[in-house]
């Protein structure tokens, strides 16, 4: 939908030679980028015999050589609809931009005013009910005063790091469908299906007209060829606009966009891949395969297991650290399946269904266990195991919750029974921890006596609607509920009076609640398509909601070890989120309680070291993201750097305080003592590539060199003069570079210890980073002036020109094993990639840390990079094309559904399965062939 969906277009008639829209810019600021928003909006939905489809004024294209200029502009104004503003520092100093904001705003509402931020802040003071003007550096003095609400804004900040800004780049087409739509008075969707509806006309035309070439050209069968791989890059461009515009729709944009790259590799499909992999809201973990609501989740008590229950009447298991289907669905179930726990030893699985049963399923094998529990006599909304497994609640449509023999499947006693004049339902249902003790909803949370049946004390009252999810704390003190009326109370569970004041921030029903385990964090899913989550001792709510759902939330989970949650939703989909960040999993490596400072690849690539200022060094499986036993810990102080020797047996790590240590890389055991000497904080430490020997780089301005046998320092300090930051070998071993304080990259001869040549210069601030290409012939620098800079080791000048597009310091850098690309890390929390050989950027920057990002390292195999940052975690990226696909398959986890083939690709298009490594039945039918990317670079 466009950010100003709603808008109609102006009543008042444009004429012949009247605007649809009137471009203010500052010409500064904005010369390349207001062209191609002009272009974008007069070709975007364009009929084919038309020359444009908006007529779009801007003065460079729109003034003809005049002595009134004022007056022609303001005429242009005039007879424009819309104002289009491109804000930015330099717009809101322009005294032009000022002029025609205030001759637009005489005439027209300031709701036909489009803003566009191109660079600087736009903030809104809810308060003032205007922009705050000492914030808001890229709003035009002329612009305060004219909202009577805040207005919805375009972010085109990025587009400026872009070089080539068109229809066929898939954000910025994406862009300007938004900023289009009000013009056109149409939804966004519905004009991006026009655009393709006339494209795909066009297509049909100039297939007409091929067709009549062909027949008459001599050379039928090359004009053939030329047209049909025509043809076939146009239906990649195509897919690739379905996929900008379904960005919402996930997993559908990532299947659209490998459709288009299977049809050809073009930059539009690379970039919309891309684009859905990095997108917070899409790259959660979302398991998907059901083909119905998902109402249900649940982790097995070992954490390694989500069950979920959907209304397509199945049962699903989940591998909780890949997001791997396990197995089949349990099917069985002839309705809706509303809820699923599984048993305190995770053998059973329980599943409640609108079909009135309760079924039972071993948890290993998937088969169901004897026959289904019935008596209820509607449909079971949920279940729930006692806490020693010999019980199980089972709650319905039929005012009544059912205890059951978890043994036997026999029921126990008489169903629990409300008040029948509520008219309300049971809903959510709950055990204590001790088992004595279970809660149930409906106006109001009830408690039963789980021995006697019978009720205890009074309902807990205070909801206006119905409850809907009931929990109790694991510590037993507190009961959560959750409640059609919003909100989500919390109640002493030994007195039944209420703890503090309702939590209230939910825009819709409140579906579930459930506690961390440590009973300190409430979760609450809502039909507001959002979780949140609550401190349980002040009430208030923790961070900002987790958002990327796009439908209600149904249902929602901790982990046993309280740092993932699960939630289940109308989308079709369960999700899963990091605790400690709220942020959706992709997945980091977390662990560390401070900033990431280093990180680095064992030579097999099977393990990844980081460093951190928790002052611990700690080791994962590069394949599960797992930790690998418990973090390294000896340092005094913060790790700052951490390397493998070639052999992959030692690590060694640098640190603050002022030592260098070496570990047993299987063992995790230190080895020998600690390396002193430096007299200040240890920066970096690389291993000379016979792994014989180290060095390292410190604050103290010097450069050392260690013997890894004896621990001992080898020859004199290689004095720099200043804090060094990083230090490399050269892949032979015989040249060392170091960096740091000096703005410059100084080389130094392994062998003397005697400086090579004079200090490479060019950078204009303190440098970071600094690595060798893999035949030691290129080293390249990170700058805190936010540049890489590439040096020729042998003559010492600088290769080509800096590569620019940080937008903060440059920390890290590191070569691709094979030479062809670079990576940097940045202050910026962004991961950049660079074509070696013409410094150019590759692809858009690797969006998800929240804080800077410290180092960057590839695996030996070239195909992901880790990353370590400020945040906390370490991160790993998929390089190469075949790892995105193989990434984006596991983020879908399915094929193209046919109803959804027939739609998009076309219903006479022979089907393909777009994920090879999926087997038949997720989207597929039976036998279809594999997807072929085999002419992916």
């Amino acid at each position: 939908m466009s950010v100003w969906a709603g808008l109609r277009p102006s009543r008042r008639a444009v004429g012949a030679a009247g605007y649809a829209a009137f471009v203010s810019y500052s010409h500064a600021a904005d010369d390349q980028l207001a062209p191609a928003v002009q272009r974008g909006l007069e070709r975007l939905a364009k009929p084919w015999y038309r020359r444009r489809a908006l007529r779009v004024f801007r003065d460079e294209s729109g003034l003809a050589v005049t002595p009134t200029l004022w007056s022609t502009i303001a005429d242009a104004l005039d007879r424009s609809r819309y104002l289009v503003l491109l804000a930015s520092p330099g717009a809101a100093r322009s005294e032009w931009v000022g002029r025609e904001i205030e001759r637009f705003t005489a005439a027209q509402p300031a709701e036909r005013i489009l803003l566009v931020i191109t660079e600087g802040e736009c903030r809104w003071d809810a308060g003032r009910g205007d922009f705050d003007p000492e914030r808001s550096t890229a709003v035009p003095p002329s612009l305060l005063g004219a909202f009577s609400e805040e207005p919805r804004w375009l972010d085109l900040r990025w587009a400026r790091q872009e070089t080539q800004l068109d229809l066929r780049h898939g954000r910025f087409r994406d862009a300007i469908a938004q900023l289009a739509a009000p013009i056109h008075g149409r939804a966004k969707d519905d004009l991006e299906s026009e655009d393709i509806h006339l494209h795909r006309r066009a297509l049909r035309l100039a297939w007409s007209a091929v067709a009549v070439l062909v027949a008459l050209a001599v050379v039928a069968s090359v004009g053939w060829t030329n047209a049909a791989s025509r043809e076939r890059l146009a239906r990649a461009q195509e897919l690739a606009a379905r996929a900008s515009a379904s960005i919402d729709k996930q997993p559908l944009s990532l299947l659209l966009s490998l459709e288009s790259l299977r049809l050809r590799q073009t930059s539009e499909a690379r970039d919309m891949l891309l684009r859905g992999l990095l997108e917070p809201r899409h790259n959660a973990f979302a398991l998907t395969g059901h083909t119905g609501r998902v109402s249900g989740v649940a982790f097995s008590p070992d954490g390694r297991t989500i069950a979920s229950a959907s209304q397509d009447r199945t049962v699903r298991l989940w591998n909780a650290a890949t997001g791997a289907p396990l197995r089949q669905p349990l099917t069985g179930h002839t309705a809706w399946v509303r809820g699923v726990a599984f048993s305190p030893d995770g053998r059973v699985i329980a599943s409640a269904s609108e079909d009135q049963t309760v079924r039972l399923w071993d948890a290993a094998t998937g088969q169901p266990i004897g026959q289904p529990l019935t008596g209820h006599a509607y449909g079971v909304i949920d279940v729930v195991f006692s806490p020693d497994g010999r019980v199980i609640a089972s709650v319905g449509d039929d005012q009544t919750v059912w205890l059951w023999d978890a043994a036997t499947g026999q029921p126990i006693g008489q169903p629990l029974t409300g008040q029948a004049d509520l008219n309300l339902l049971f809903w959510g249902v709950a055990f204590s921890p001790d088992g004595k003790t279970l809660a149930s909803g409906d106006l109001a949370v009830r408690l039963w006596d789980v021995a006697s049946g019978q009720p205890i004390g009074q309902p807990l009252t205070g909801h206006t609607d119905q409850v809907r999810g009931v929990a109790f704390s694991p510590d037993g003190r507190v009961i959560a509920s959750a409640s059609d009326d919003r909100t989500v109370r919390l109640w002493d569970a030994a007195t039944g009076q209420p703890i503090g004041q309702p939590l209230t921030d939910h825009a819709s029903e409140v579906w579930s609640v459930a506690f961390s385990p440590d009973s300190k964090v409430v979760a609450s899913a809502s039909n507001d398509r959002t979780v949140r989550l609550w401190d349980v001792a002040t009430g208030q709510p923790i961070g900002q909601p987790l958002t990327g759902h796009t439908n209600g939330v149904w249902d929602v989970a901790f982990s046993p070890d309280g740092k993932v949650i699960a939630s289940a939703s109308d989308d079709q989909t369960v999700r899963l989120w990091d605790t400690s960040t709220g942020q959706p999993l992709g997945r980091p490596l977390t662990g560390h309680t401070d900033s990431v400072e280093g990180v680095a690849f064992s030579p097999d690539g099977r393990v990844i070291a980081s460093a951190n200022l928790d002052r611990t060094v700690q080791r994962w499986d590069a394949a599960t993201g797992r930790a690998l036993s418990r973090p390294l810990a000896g340092h005094t102080d913060g790790v700052m750097d951490v390397a493998f020797s070639p052999d992959g047996r030692v690590i060694a790590s640098a640190s603050d305080d002022q030592t260098v240590r070496l570990w047993d890389a299987t063992s995790g055991q230190p080895i020998g003592q600690p390396l002193t000497g430096h007299t200040r904080r240890v920066m970096s430490v690389a291993f000379h590539p016979d792994g014989r020997t180290i060095t390292s780089g410190g604050g103290d301005g010097t450069v050392r060199l260690w013997d890894i046998a004896s621990g001992r320092p080898i020859g004199q300090p290689m004095i720099s003069g200043t804090f060094v930051w990083e230090v490399a070998f050269s892949p032979s071993g015989r040249v060392i570079a170091s960096v740091g304080d000096g703005q410059t990259v100084r080389l130094w001869d392994a062998a003397t210890g005697r400086p090579l040549g004079r200090p490479l210069t060019g950078h204009t601030d303190e440098v970071r980073g600094v690595a060798f290409s893999q035949d030691g012939r290129v080293i390249a620098s990170a700058g805190n002036d936010q540049t890489v800079r590439l040096w020729d080791v042998a003559t010492g000048r600088p290769l080509g020109r800096p590569l620019i597009g940080h937008t903060g310091g440059v920390d890290g850098v590191a070569f691709s094993p094979d030479g062809k690309a670079i990576a940097s890390a940045g202050a910026d929390g962004t991961v950049r990639l660079w074509a070696t050989s013409t410094g150019q950027p590759r692809d858009r920057p690797l969006t998800g840390h929240t804080s800077g990002v410290s180092r960057v390292a590839f695996s030996p195999d070239g195909r992901v990079i880790a990353s370590a940052s400020a945040d906390g975690t370490v991160r790993l990226w998929p390089v190469t094309i075949d790892g995105w696909i193989r990434h984006a398959c596991a983020l879908a986890n399915r094929n193209l559904r046919q109803a959804e083939w027939d739609q998009f690709i076309g219903p006479n298009q022979p089907y393909v399965r777009t994920c090879p490594d999926l087997p038949s039945g997720y989207g597929a039918p039976p036998d279809a062939p594999m997807a072929d990317y085999s002419h992916l670079d």
